[in-house]
């Protein structure tokens, strides 16, 4: 059975998902996380309930140029959460989670040993907690 305070039908509900790779990097990890916020934001805002997405921010030029490719390097994190939401309205055909879908982001880094991102520090520092309800990540799920 779902208890009440992990209950993630509940429109009441302010949920982060935190994942490890964002767009315009088409993999499983970007696309999938983003789908599923974007997918709960749908009657929230009006209940009380916000969708926060929590996306890595590659700081360095040639992690985006070697994730990203060459003309998807971004100068800003608003220029990158910028794409996000014209891909959630365009391609998604997303267009109410497109504006009500929050972004966040985190400082991270591209290993390229094993062409993962990874955090340049403590991810949880950045969830405020009078704005988490439930956390999800990496198909966990942390309750408070």
């Amino acid at each position: 059975p779902v208890v009440s305070r992990t209950d993630l039908s509940d429109k009441s509900k302010n949920i982060w998902i935190v994942t490890t790779a964002s767009l315009p990097w088409m993999t499983g990890t970007a696309v999938n996380p983003l789908l599923r916020a974007a997918y709960m934001c749908t009657g929230r805002s009006s209940a009380g309930g916000s969708v926060t997405i929590l996306l890595p921010w590659l700081e360095r030029h040639a992690d985006q140029t070697r994730v990203y490719g060459q003309k998807n390097v971004f100068k800003t994190r608003a220029d990158q959460e910028e794409y996000v939401r014209r891909w959630l309205r365009d391609t998604a055909d997303m267009k109410e989670a497109s504006a009500a879908l929050r972004i966040r982001w985190y400082t991270a880094w591209q290993e390229r040993a094993e062409n993962s991102i990874y955090s340049m520090g403590d991810i949880t520092s950045l969830i405020p907690e009078d704005e988490a309800d439930i956390c999800v990540s990496s198909m966990l799920l942390i309750r408070k």
